[in-house]
């Protein structure tokens, strides 16, 4: 399916003359993929405090419902028409279109419109492929503003992330990733700089009069979902929390910590991906892949498989230190500060990579966190944070309270309503 650019199309009348278009009672619809990933942060925590819907689509059913009629999935929709003699259509499969369109080959439309019922407000499309995209020029259509939301850099090197070199993203799709953010009335990022990174990218691609509004909206937690704090005795908890994407950063930054916490008698936590799990089977793995692995394994303590956001929110992360170890490159400086915000909710002391994901969020060195820049660093605030409670103790006050009244509720209200406002 091919997408139009921005401003490329007419857009004809959606409602019948003298009809007024049904108010919204709420202000927006999240859709999305229901994969995983960061759903929380980019739809569920700002719906929850703006009172906005949510379309989680999952991956079985993406196909139907962004690329038919249909009545069996989260995201229903049909095509109505009304022809030349008067007669009503309704249309909410594929199958029953085209047997239409090839019973009427002669048939003169005199109104035609999509129906998306379970949309209200301004809709949001989380990270829309050129499908999603053909969905969005319909609501447009029919005066719905829409939003494009991303919270990575897919226009980075994909040699810089593993999803990116998995899906061989290749420089046509990222034009196509492109053309289907740029029909969109605004773009969401998570962060400034992912912002102008896809402003310059898109300005080269399609064109400085082709660029919708563009917004940020930043990863805050509702009050509501702070966790309650794990209070324990036993030895400290040092570990990382984080998705398999982190391979080589914690290749690059991370092996010195580990040794030094489980060298002091710490227990050494990895929660979500653990550098001694691989997807292949043992028989599969080279042998410098098994000896890393093994190298890994004699310094973690515990690997806690991925905990679903819905979960993790209502508890809080085992750690009471953490490390948040990112290179620096263009894939990793469009990501956003969310690990450190969950180690603050959580109770846990970050150490925290210097360069602009955090230290321009808010987060500073020996006020709420300790950063590093290499591995050795790294391992050095892990000791000095193992051997000083106070310091600790100070870190994650400060951390908590700077979460509280920068990140919460009031800004989801203030940046949200903004972009939805245009």
């Amino acid at each position: 399916m091919m997408v139009a650019t921005r401003g490329a199309r007419a857009r004809p009348a959606s409602i019948g003359e003298g009809q007024v278009a049904p108010a919204a009672s709420a202000p927006a619809t999240f859709i999305y993929a229901d994969a995983g990933g960061d759903d929380y942060w980019r739809a569920k925590a700002p719906a929850k405090v703006l009172g906005a819907k949510i379309v989680a689509v999952p991956p079985r059913q993406m196909e139907r419902a962004f690329t038919r009629p249909n009545s069996s999935t989260p995201l229903p929709w049909r095509i109505e028409l009304q022809t030349s003699d008067g007669q009503q259509h309704t249309f909410s499969t594929m199958k029953a279109w085209k047997q239409f369109a090839n019973s009427r080959p002669g048939y003169v439309p005199t109104t035609i419109r999509t129906v998306f019922p379970k949309v209200e407000g301004v809709a949001v499309w989380q990270r829309p492929d050129r499908s999603r995209a053909a969905l969005a020029l319909t609501m447009q259509d029919q005066g719905t503003r829409t939003i494009a939301d991303t919270d990575d850099n897919y226009f980075a090197d994909a040699s810089q992330n593993v999803w990116l070199r998995q899906h061989r993203f290749t420089e046509l799709e990222r034009t196509q990733h492109a053309r289907a953010f740029a029909i969109q009335d605004a773009i969401i990022f998570s962060t400034a700089q992912l912002r102008d990174v896809y402003q310059r990218e898109l300005r080269s691609r399609i064109g400085r009069k082709n660029v919708p509004e563009l917004h940020v909206c930043r990863n805050h937690v509702p009050l509501a979902d702070w966790p309650e704090r794990d209070e324990r005795d036993g030895p400290l908890r040092v570990g990382f929390m984080g998705s398999a994407s982190h391979v080589w950063d914690l290749a690059a930054l991370a092996y010195a910590s580990f040794h030094a916490a489980h060298g002091l008698g710490c227990e050494t936590v990895f929660i979500g991906y653990s550098p001694t799990e691989s997807e292949l089977p043992t028989e599969q793995r080279t042998d410098k892949s098994l000896e890393i692995g093994a190298k890994w394994q004699k310094v973690i303590s515990r690997h806690i498989p991925w905990v679903a956001p819905v979960d993790y929110a209502r508890a809080a992360l085992p750690l009471d230190i953490g490390i948040a170890p990112l290179r620096t490159n263009a894939f990793n400086l469009g990501k956003s500060d969310v690990k450190a915000i969950e180690y603050a909710i959580s109770g846990t002391a970050a150490v925290l990579q210097n360069n602009a994901v955090y230290n321009t969020a808010g987060w500073k060195h020996g006020v709420n966190c300790l950063m590093a820049s290499t591995q050795e660093d790294f391992a050095h605030a892990v000791v000095r944070l193992v051997r000083d409670a106070k310091l600790r103790y100070e870190l994650v006050s400060n951390a908590q309270q700077m979460v509280m009244n920068e990140r919460g509720d009031d800004q989801i209200r203030r940046e949200w309503h903004a972009a939805f406002a245009g």
